[in-house]
């Protein structure tokens, strides 16, 4: 292994089962590292594709659907308008709403508004420990990005508090691939569902 590029892999990959591993940096991990206020380690890139990539594929594992239905410890985002306007710039967008708090209350929001993908950033709080819980048992090296499903309600604006719990949803498998579903609810201090994510992740080789 090429230590000089791959020093900084991510602690959870399982160094020790491939000849060399390549990893790329998935939304809800570059989130995660983004809210602890980390750099992005050496050979990495914010691109939305593989966690890990091995040349030389471990054995299959099947999937354990024990795990479908758990809950997890809802976690508590209390939302900064800096980091509003960070998120906003980042992600090359102009609208006022997003980047003045004059304009936003002049278009009658308390404070500069989220843009709809801030989600991301106050659910993977919670979302990330069911990921990474060893009774789901999801085979990381062979996992690839499934997708990602968001319903908005009422608007996230500057000083919300967002609780968000995280549950297991479904996981099935079928056609050789694992299937593994999660689900967020996001809910503002009001008691208003602000969002429902449904995070999908694939597992090659079940």
């Amino acid at each position: 292994m090429r230590r000089d590029v791959y020093s900084d892999i991510p602690p959870f990959a399982p160094q020790g089962a491939f000849l060399r591993l390549r990893a790329v940096l998935q939304p809800l991990w570059l989130a995660r590292q983004l809210n602890e206020g980390s750099k992005l380690p050496r050979g990495l890139t914010s691109e939305p594709l593989l966690i890990l990539q091995a040349d030389k594929e471990s054995s299959p594992v099947p999937v354990n659907t024990k795990a479908i239905g758990k809950k997890y410890e809802p976690t508590t985002y209390a939302v900064g308008r800096e980091k509003i306007k960070e998120y906003a710039r980042a992600i090359g967008e102009t609208n006022p709403l997003y980047l003045d708090e004059r304009a936003a209350r002049e278009a009658g929001y308390a404070d500069v508004v989220a843009p709809p993908m801030f989600a991301v950033v106050y659910s993977s709080p919670s979302v990330a420990p069911s990921l990474f819980d060893p009774e789901v048992e999801m085979n990381f090296a062979m996992m690839v990005h499934g997708g990602q499903e968001f319903e908005w309600g009422p608007l996230v604006v500057a000083g919300d508090e967002i609780t968000t719990t995280a549950s297991v949803k479904d996981i099935s498998e079928r056609d050789g691939r694992g299937y593994y579903v999660f689900e967020s609810i996001s809910v503002n201090q009001n008691g208003e569902q602000v969002c429902r994510g449904t995070w999908t992740n694939i597992v090659r080789g079940v």
